[in-house]
């Protein structure tokens, strides 16, 4: 069922921010959200560049928009750069420990570089990689997904992918009002992608 039955119904105007799911309703409200897919295919290429072939991805659970964005993503630019056409995707929790208890596995299938859904994955798949006896990103790069306050304050300061919450969020309050102001309103689908910056920081370096 629609959990914005009613309001669809009483043509009260609303949008969506980072759109989570496929609900047949969302196909008629504008959305908001990080493009997700560049974010995936600029970290990629950013460990491509430094000689990194056998990278991971850690990311949500696809029924999971965003989550579904980034894996798809994430085939397509793996197969481009090294033809790689099954990469490895872990599909797991948005959190700390979801990430860590995945981290292993991911390094004994060889992987050099991993590129995480969300910076609280990011750390935990750093401290696994350390609990191992080994370093990031001397032995390991990876990647986080947010670009969250305290980010390039960690040690080693985390390279991730910047989320332009500040766009985003005006945008998404821009359309709501002017929707608010017209007679008549009739709520229409539109997605709305801002792109996402590479923040480079300590955590990636070439392959050794």
């Amino acid at each position: 069922p629609c959990p914005y039955h009613e309001l669809l119904e009483r043509s009260i105007p609303f949008v969506t921010i980072k759109r989570a799911s496929t609900i047949p309703c969302n196909s008629e409200l504008p959305d908001f959200s990080t493009d997700d897919a560049l974010g995936i295919r600029t970290a990629v290429a950013h460990l491509h560049e430094l000689g990194h072939t056998r990278i991971a991805l850690i990311t949500g659970r696809t029924h999971i928009v965003p989550a579904q964005r980034k894996a798809d993503a994430f085939t397509l630019i793996m197969e481009e750069l090294v033809g790689e056409r099954s990469p490895i995707i872990e599909e797991t929790f948005y959190t700390y420990e979801a990430a860590a208890a995945r981290t292993p596995g991911l390094l004994e299938r060889g992987v050099t570089a991993i590129v995480t859904g969300s910076d609280l994955q990011a750390i935990g798949a750093i401290d696994a990689i350390r609990s191992m006896g080994l370093s990031v990103p001397e032995d390991i790069s990876v990647i986080g997904f947010d670009d969250s306050f305290l980010m390039s304050h960690l040690s080693p300061s985390l390279t991730t992918i910047h989320q332009p919450v500040t766009s985003i969020v005006t945008s998404a309050v821009d359309t709501l009002f002017g929707a608010m102001a017209t007679p008549d309103y009739v709520s229409t689908h539109a997605d709305h992608l801002f792109p996402p910056d590479l923040v480079v920081r300590a955590t990636t370096a070439p392959i050794s």
